[in-house]
């Protein structure tokens, strides 16, 4: 994934392209360009665009259409929410509640719209994943940090903690036994709208019916370079960090496809 692609093209050229030294500079040029292009907010922007074209991105749910609403409510089979966890940051001084634990943006993203979904569905939650290393001096599964921060913080009830799984294939297999003991067979599955594709197939392996109920949106469905500005040209973390989660999708879809085909 970038920018580890283009440092290694960059390192066979200066190993193996010595001789044809016009050759060898214009290889590391392009290679540092795109370094610079693929770690922009607007090549960003516009890769989750494109990309959509064959990862079909799903679409976020109006909840403030009360048609969009009257339909989750007249659902028939059993549901629930199920939220996936995005992560832990340790070491956080501020919050000795957690034990020096706290959840990510993205996890805290994450369960903040699954507190809005439960607000207007009144559906069960459930929340999955992060079982820690034994060896782990932050001993707390993110699950638990999940279910603390959705009951004390957002004020919303948690009736379901899987804190075993480590992978989004865990998450469905090990939140498959938790949900089958309540009948439960349809979920509105919780995680950043690039991860939906790919956990929506395995959680559909497992025999439940998905609802997506994406986040993370930070543009509209187009791109428009009218809403771009100069600073959108310069790399940053963040524009690196979105092209990286596209890559990672679309290989670890590909993966799954050979893994879970059965």
């Amino acid at each position: 994934m970038p920018p580890l692609l283009w440092i290694f093209i960059a390192g066979l050229a200066l190993i193996f392209i010595r001789k044809k030294l016009r050759l060898q500079r214009v290889l590391i040029g392009i290679c540092l360009l795109m370094i610079w292009v693929t770690s922009t907010t607007a090549f960003a922007n516009w890769f989750v665009v494109f990309s959509g074209n064959w990862m079909n991105w799903p679409m976020a749910i109006n909840l403030s259409n009360p048609k969009v609403l009257q339909e989750i409510k007249n659902q028939v089979m059993p549901s629930a929410i199920v939220v996936l966890g995005g992560g832990k940051v340790k070491g956080v001084l501020h919050r000795s509640d957690l034990m020096l634990e706290d959840l990510s943006k993205e996890a805290l993203q994450r369960v903040r719209y699954a507190a809005l979904l439960s607000k207007y569905t009144h559906l069960p939650i459930l929340v999955t994943g992060g079982a820690p290393e034994s060896s782990s001096k932050y001993p707390t599964a993110e699950a638990q940090l999940m279910a603390k921060v959705l009951q004390d913080e957002l004020n919303t009830k948690v009736t379901w903690i899987e804190d075993q799984s480590k992978t989004t294939q865990e998450n469905a297999q090990f939140s498959s036994s938790v949900l089958q003991k309540a009948h439960i067979k349809h979920i509105y599955l919780v995680t950043n709208f690039l991860h939906l594709p790919r956990a929506k197939r395995i959680f559909e392996k497992y025999g439940f019916e998905v609802s997506p109920a994406p986040m993370g949106f930070e543009f509209r469905n187009e791109f428009d370079l009218n809403e771009l500005s100069f600073l959108d040209f310069l790399p940053t973390p963040s524009g690196l960090q979105r092209v990286r989660e596209i890559w990672h999708e679309a290989i670890g879809g590909i993966w799954y496809q050979f893994r879970y085909k059965s």
